[in-house]
């Protein structure tokens, strides 16, 4: 059996993890032997770790520093090289920056795939500021050059990465969402709503993920309060499902409407989107979008900026176009909320189609015919 390895800084629940979590669990054993390798520490309030254990992953853990992978990079990469041949690795399939770094000084005649989680130059921006960021992103496209191959998460990703016109192949893979955790089945949204403690609420809309400057979270809360302050969304709530940088401040905006709603950070995002009427994706910049399809798939309304990687999701469903806004564009949200206020689409019809493309046995499928194809011609 040929051992793959993934690449990877903490098991926390993320985007990005929760995408390789439905990877490894849907890999056919019999053709392939997973093991994760994760480079830092957990985040004590996010890790997942045992949950990957569970179901019988090897997990290998480091506990390099941040400054370790980003100035030591090849004494670290020797290190896990080591590690490589020890556990027979034929395959390094690394998610993000410094996994990626770290894979290309890897000295082994192995296959190396990365894949593109995000547009590098906005998101290593938003996350360290503009100079780090513009430096981290110019150090990653750089070293992709250095691997077998890389795959995207969405065309809209590819595209960005293939105007550099790099030596390798980009493949492209849309992420998958494991749907039996977010549709509806027996249950309606009623039934979560009172579960929830939302039994007499009419309208809930659901906000899931980092309260950042890129997902634009003040924006939902301005436009929200507008609409509430001319009278209209009566019988709703506004719930927030995350933490972040701009918390502080949509808070004291939304100190008196009693309505609006922060969680906080939640293990049980699936309960809050299946409960659900309308979700807001706001960001300014995605490589997927992962909160996106999955409220799709527990049956909410998406409303959503126009970004790439979200006009593509409404190429695919043009029923959502009309529930698109400009990026940071507070007056067209507010017009898209005056549409849901008038009357709530039902998605029941695109509801199989999302399940088909974007589930993550498809996703689990996809990959390992990747696999053999490198693994069987590594010069592709």
């Amino acid at each position: 059996m040929k051992v793959v390895a993934f690449l990877i800084n903490q098991l926390r629940k993320s985007g990005p993890v929760n995408v390789l979590y439905e990877l490894v669990a849907n890999i056919d054993r019999t053709r392939y032997k997973p093991i994760v390798i994760k480079l830092m520490t957990d985040d004590p309030n996010k890790n997942i770790t045992t949950k990957f254990e569970e179901i019988g992953i090897e997990v290998i853990g480091f506990k390099f520093s941040f400054w370790d992978l980003e100035l030591r990079t090849k004494r670290v990469a020797h290190i896990i090289g080591d590690c490589l041949l020890e556990k027979r690795v034929v395959l390094l399939h690394s998610h993000g920056y410094h996994p990626l770094l770290i894979s290309s000084y890897v000295n082994l005649d192995i296959i190396k795939l990365d894949t593109q989680h995000c547009i590098s130059i906005d998101s290593f921006r938003a996350s360290r500021g503009r100079i780090i960021g513009t430096y981290m992103h110019y150090r990653y496209v750089y070293r992709l050059k250095k691997i077998s191959a890389a795959v995207s998460i969405s065309k809209s990703v590819k595209d960005y990465y293939s105007h550099f016109n790099f030596p390798i192949l980009i493949h492209m893979i849309y992420n998958g969402v494991n749907m039996e955790q977010f549709v509806l089945g027996v249950h309606d949204k009623q039934y979560w709503k009172k579960k929830l403690g939302f039994a007499n609420v009419n309208l809930l809309i659901v906000v899931v993920g980092h309260l950042s400057k890129l997902k634009d979270p003040l924006l939902v809360v301005k436009a929200y309060i507008s609409m509430v302050n001319q009278g209209y969304l009566k019988n709703s709530s506004l719930l927030f499902c995350g933490a972040g940088s701009e918390e502080k401040e949509c808070k004291a905006l939304a100190q008196n409407y009693s309505q609006i709603i922060f969680k906080g950070y939640v293990f049980n995002v699936a309960d809050y989107l299946r409960a659900a009427d309308v979700s807001i994706c706001a960001s300014h910049s995605e490589g997927f979008g992962l909160n996106y399809i999955e409220a799709l798939a527990s049956g909410a309304l998406v409303l959503s900026s126009k970004i790439s990687t979200f006009n593509e999701f409404s190429q695919i469903y043009p029923l959502l176009q009309k529930y698109q806004f400009g990026k940071g564009n507070q007056k067209e949200l507010e017009e898209v909320l005056m549409r849901v206020e008038k009357k709530t689409e039902n998605i029941d019809s695109l509801m199989d189609d999302v399940i088909a493309n974007f589930s993550s046995i498809r996703m689990a499928m996809e990959y390992m015919d990747l696999y053999d194809v490198y693994l069987n011609s590594p010069n592709v």
